[in-house]
């Protein structure tokens, strides 16, 4: 059975990494256009993205981005921050990295899957190139975004979506 690109186009988002200039700050974003009914921003580890409906100008985002220039770039320099205080040096068996405002020792194996846990004394990391300190750097970053996205991903919405949500009694 053959997909329909058409149909696919629908389903899947679109996303583009974009360039922005917000409060004298030359700023990245990734666009994803998505099914939605409103302009939506996340600022993570990996930088700022922003979802919005198909049917958004471009020209709307960026008025969008401008009017929350100032959360953005204080959301953007904080995540730096905690970057560098979290991410080791060295990616080698007991080099410090701070997971969850706590100090622990990398521990590094080599094994066939890669998986990732932290104790009260190590964030032990098995990884199949487990001497590749870029591509273990990698699957730590992954694994510290996904972990921290509950607790501390900044995410605003914009106004007229929040009031969707409270009239709905979601907020």
């Amino acid at each position: 059975m053959k997909l329909d690109p058409a149909h696919r186009d629908r389903e899947t988002p679109i996303r583009q990494l974009r360039r922005i200039v917000l409060a004298g700050h030359a700023i990245e974003y990734r666009l994803i256009r998505a099914r939605r009914r409103s302009i939506g921003m996340e600022v993570h580890l990996d930088g700022l993205t922003v979802r919005a409906p198909r049917w958004v100008t471009l020209r709307d985002i960026e008025i969008a981005l401008a009017e929350r220039a100032k959360w953005i770039v204080r959301s953007l320099d904080e995540w730096r921050r905690r970057r560098r205080d979290v991410m080791p040096r060295e990616w080698k068996s007991g080099a410090p990295i701070v997971f969850r405002g706590v100090e622990l020792s990398l521990a590094i194996h080599p094994s066939q899957r890669t998986s990732i846990a932290a104790d009260l004394f190590h964030l032990t990391v098995r990884h199949p190139h487990a001497h590749d300190e870029v591509q273990v750097a990698a699957s730590v970053a992954d694994w510290l975004y996904v972990t921290s996205c509950v607790s501390t991903t900044s995410t605003i919405l914009i106004p007229a979506a929040c009031a969707m949500l409270l009239s709905s009694g979601i907020g």
